[in-house]
């Protein structure tokens, strides 16, 4: 069986090939000792031009809490030198970049892409999906489903914290909004104000904070 995933696209991913691809797994797919000289492409950067190719850093992702996690899902081809996802190309119909028949090849901005897709909702319900028929067919995958609920537990802390703050203001018929939504800014309002007093005793929430206060102004259920 081919190792490279645009071999499968053609079959357009009949229950007996998905059935068999689940049971090899995403790491069977991953091509991650590739050469990657051959995906350089060049960019027109202002008036200079600049050279990318697929860096093979982008199979681990960093997550708030500086924990590194392979992405078992991001695979490589070889024959088309481009990126898919391993779960959205199996069960996702949606035209997102990594799941279409042509895969993803922008190195110019490949890190947002990347970090967009697997935000994507659509791609958390493929990857459910994947999990699902994983134990199904005998194979589960411990890695994959540790870091989706990593993720899962992450935005349930932002989202419970969050929740505080707007049933204390609205108990109290106190407004959200200020002059501005500026971190920092004595005029941001009640609702970012209460957010800031609580992460200067909070960890978790500063550093969310830290992370999503882009530029100047907090994005707190960004994720959702």
């Amino acid at each position: 069986m081919s190792h490279d995933i645009a071999d499968y696209f053609h079959e357009n991913f009949t229950e007996k090939s998905r059935e068999i691809l689940i049971r090899k797994g995403p790491a069977y797919l991953q091509n991650k000792d590739s050469d990657f000289s051959d995906t350089s492409k060049t960019y027109t950067d202002g008036d200079r031009s600049v050279t990318r190719y697929f860096n093979k850093s982008l199979f681990i992702r960093k997550l708030k809490n500086n924990e590194s996690v392979e992405r078992k899902w991001l695979l490589f081809s070889p024959s088309k030198n481009s990126v898919f996802c391993f779960s959205c190309s199996l069960f996702n119909s949606s035209d997102l970049n990594l799941c279409s028949s042509s895969g993803c090849s922008d190195w110019k901005h490949i890190n947002h892409i990347i970090l967009a897709h697997e935000n994507n909702p659509a791609h958390r319900r493929s990857m459910i999906t994947y999990l699902a028929r994983s134990k199904a067919v005998g194979r589960v995958d411990i890695d994959l489903i540790s870091q989706h609920q990593k993720e899962v537990d992450y935005w349930k802390n932002v989202l419970k914290r969050i929740v505080a703050v707007v049933k204390f203001l609205t108990s109290r018929g106190l407004p959200f909004r200020g002059d501005n939504e500026i971190l920092g800014s004595p005029n941001n309002g009640n609702y970012l104000g209460c957010v800031e007093l609580l992460s200067e005793f909070d960890p978790f929430i500063a550093d969310h904070l830290k992370n999503f206060g882009n530029p100047g102004k907090v994005f707190l259920l960004k994720g959702f």
